[in-house]
């Protein structure tokens, strides 16, 4: 029995069964673009991994005994054919990312089955067009580049196509360096780039994910921006993970707090080649207990969620946003430009179907966010 994750739509077993040889070759058809190559070269490295055998890639038409990789578009987009049998491995995608989801089916296999692979045919497309996992690149110990780009290999692997990358305090802002300044190796623009690039190559998009309004405790505890929390005295207080997370609200009302979002947003989002930009805006404890006490909750949040969020627009990007709070103010959310991504999220074990439906009813484009508890 094979354990394929995600399990695809329709597997039919076959008689017979095809054998991994040194004779055979991998084989791009003509035509197929970049991440037909990648999956070439995963497929290289599992069988080496598996039979110890290099096989060689090449390109043009397949022959008896050879893994045969192409794309013919088709709908639906992502999806692809899969068939093992005596004679060839064939995985015909109906685009490009299907051609390499269909590769990492086949990966899967060998590394079960090793020299000999069942005979079957598979027919396979993803639910959703969106499949994403969410690192959160500040809390715990920080990834080096080279973990990140084993992250984005699993991804790749499970046949997830987006990954976000959220920071607080841990990229290397050029002119905050009382931010980063305590930080345990932040991540360089060089460092981002490099794995934006590497997971282009896996059809992976890499968004980032940055604090903007909440959670902004390194931010708001130095001297120079102390001034601009909601909480007075924020320089007084410790760094420690209860207060990363429970305080440490920017002020909405003062003009200078969108002025230095806005420039970090400008510097963090130029490294990323994707169009979307997660502003976060999630978790204002503190708004409206503080320098603001007294004021709207939801006059104060949706103004400015509202700015950042026409800010990403007028840099060609789509905004994104956790959708924690606007759920106390649904019909805000028309107050957004059209587009806007509310990031619907529930970490509890039985998580309710209600804010799903309540944001559907206000006209959100929402994503599903499930946490499943790893933290």
């Amino acid at each position: 029995m094979l354990h394929l994750l995600p399990k695809p739509r329709k597997v039919d077993w076959l008689d017979g069964s095809f054998d991994i040889t040194p004779d055979m070759c991998i084989v791009i058809a003509l035509g197929c673009g970049a991440l037909a190559r990648t999956g070439a070269k995963q497929l290289q490295t599992e069988i080496a991994a598996a039979c110890g055998l290099t096989v060689d890639i090449r390109c043009g038409k397949a022959r008896a005994g050879d893994i045969s990789l192409a794309v013919k578009v088709a709908e639906p987009k992502q999806g692809y054919e899969f068939a093992i049998n005596a004679e060839v491995v064939r995985i015909v995608g109906n685009d490009e990312a299907g051609l390499l989801h269909g590769v990492q089916t086949l990966r899967q296999i060998i590394r079960q089955c090793g020299w000999t692979l069942p005979a079957l045919r598979i027919t396979d497309a993803p639910d959703y067009p969106v499949r994403g996992f969410y690192h959160d690149q500040t809390r715990g110990r920080i990834g080096t580049l080279d973990w990140l780009k084993q992250l984005a290999d699993a991804c790749c692997f499970y046949k997830l196509n987006h990954l976000e990358l959220y920071v607080e305090h841990t990229y290397l802002y050029r002119d905050l360096t009382e931010l980063w300044a305590t930080a345990v190796d932040p991540l360089t623009p060089e460092e981002i780039m490099a794995l934006d690039d590497y997971c282009a190559d896996r059809g992976v998009e890499l968004v980032p994910s940055m604090s903007s309004f909440g959670h902004l405790l390194e931010l708001l505890r130095t001297k120079t921006y102390a001034h601009l929390c909601e909480t007075e005295n924020s320089d007084a207080m410790p760094s420690n993970m209860y207060n990363r997370m429970a305080h440490l609200t920017i002020d909405p009302c003062n003009p200078a707090s969108f002025e230095l979002v806005a420039a970090m947003l400008d510097e963090y989002m130029a490294l990323f080649r994707t169009d979307k930009f997660n502003i976060c805006a999630d978790e204002t404890f503190d708004l409206g207990k503080g320098r603001n006490q007294g004021r709207e909750e939801r006059e104060m949040y949706m103004g400015f969620v509202r700015a950042l969020c026409e800010h990403v627009v007028k840099l060609g990007r789509t905004p994104m946003f956790w959708g924690d709070i606007v759920l106390r103010f649904p019909e805000a959310l028309r107050e957004l430009p059209e587009g806007t991504i509310c990031l619907n999220w529930g970490y509890s074990a039985e998580e309710r179907e209600e804010p799903t439906r309540i944001l559907a009813r206000a006209g959100a484009k929402q994503y599903q966010c499930p946490g499943v508890c790893g933290w």
